[in-house]
């Protein structure tokens, strides 16, 4: 039975698994049609977004790799990446829906827009 149920979940992972990949790959191509090389991209995953889109720079959104996020976490702890670095495309991806992504993605004192979606991945560029 134990078996049973680790197989059960190694499936239910492979199949959640298997359809973000293919939304941040979908968003990675959309992204990569409608922008320049040098865009700056905002991501949740770098890494499945910087396959599809590798002529971007592509950040993760959890700026674990961005010096200067670190330095703005150690100031203040809910400080987004997009509060930090330039940026030109945010692609946030949040598991509750919403009637408004822009507000949910960006703190109070950003705005974007709204350019494409990919299920719960939505598309937010810089209206800067």
């Amino acid at each position: 039975m134990l078996w049973s149920g680790l197989d059960f979940g190694n499936e239910r992972n492979e199949r959640i698994n298997s359809f973000y990949i293919a939304q941040m790959q979908a968003a990675a191509d959309f992204v990569d049609d409608r922008y320049p090389d040098d865009t700056v991209v905002v991501v949740g995953s770098a890494g499945y977004f910087d396959q599809a889109a590798p002529d971007k720079y592509v950040h993760d959104s959890a700026g674990l790799f961005t010096p200067e996020m670190v330095t703005a976490k150690q100031i203040d702890i809910t400080t987004h990446i997009t509060d930090v670095i330039p940026w030109d495309v945010f692609a946030c991806h949040k598991a509750k829906g919403t009637t408004d992504p822009v507000s949910t993605c960006l703190s109070t004192n950003l705005t974007g827009r709204l350019v494409g979606n990919f299920g719960d991945l939505w598309i937010i560029e810089n209206a800067e």
